[in-house]
């Protein structure tokens, strides 16, 4: 093989340097590897080896409760410490309707303990330290890994950066299809939609509706209620392109208003 030179760098140092070209392989556990995919920060990459390790992602909280009982509580927002919001919101979410993420950069547990967040979601390796803050474990995934890869095209934006790129890119897509609005060369569904005010008043009567069932059934699922969401909201956007507005003056205002 030849000189090989190994350094110790956090994960997403690593994933820039491969991303450079300045290392030739890079070594990432698969907790972080699905956070960041999820995020959008790896774009994508090329796994060339996976080594089992002996740990696994947990939802853990009170020792004196179960499952059942923290159920109960989703009555109310219930605050989960972690440092995975993207993979928490994957694993957990048909599961669990109205958990909240607190992004912490470290230890989860005296968050727990100490009252400060309901539940935790967290890698594990022994367990001792959920046991030692008096704690217990509600969910476990399967055991993770150890990914090795030769190539990743990283994204180095603050995930508040890339929300706000994906919403002037929606933005941009919406006015560009107004303006092809008198073409009658230009065809798409959304222009159907611009060029029929009665089509799109329908559309967003169809999309309310569906939205109000899927709040309504105690059944419902946070990835349901997402997906009916975009579907009203996508909708709404049609419109207000056509009055010169967009997502972001509307999230502008929400802003604006919370702060007065």
């Amino acid at each position: 093989m030849g000189n090989v030179a190994l350094q110790y760098v956090r994960d997403e140092e690593g994933l820039r340097l491969l991303n450079d070209g300045q290392r030739d392989l890079a070594f990432i556990g698969s907790d972080k590897f699905a956070e960041l995919s999820l995020s959008g920060t790896i774009k994508s990459a090329n796994v060339i080896d996976s080594v089992p390790i002996d740990c696994s992602m947990i939802l853990a909280g009170p020792d004196d409760e179960g499952i059942s009982q923290v159920q109960m509580k989703l009555g109310k927002p219930m605050k989960v410490a972690t440092s995975y919001p993207f993979l928490m919101n994957k694993m957990v979410s048909s599961s669990f309707v109205d958990l909240q993420p607190t992004f912490v950069s470290g230890g989860c547990e005296g968050y727990v303990s100490s009252g400060l967040c309901d539940l935790l979601f967290d890698i594990k390796a022994t367990g001792d330290t959920i046991a030692a803050n008096g704690l217990k474990i509600y969910l476990e995934s399967r055991k993770l890994d150890l990914k090795v890869l030769d190539y990743c095209e990283y994204d180095q934006r603050s995930a508040g950066d890339k929300l706000y790129d994906g919403l002037l890119d929606v933005a941009s897509v919406l006015s560009m299809r107004r303006n092809d609005i008198e073409s009658m060369d230009a065809t798409s569904y959304t222009l159907g939609l611009m060029r029929s005010q009665n089509a799109l008043v329908k559309k967003l009567s169809e999309e309310f509706g569906e939205l109000l069932q899927a709040l309504l059934r105690s059944d419902t699922n946070k990835q349901e209620v997402i997906s009916e969401a975009a579907d009203l909201l996508y909708a709404i956007q049609v419109w207000m392109t056509l009055k010169g507005v967009s997502l972001i003056d509307v999230i502008k205002e929400d802003i604006r208003r919370s702060k007065a």
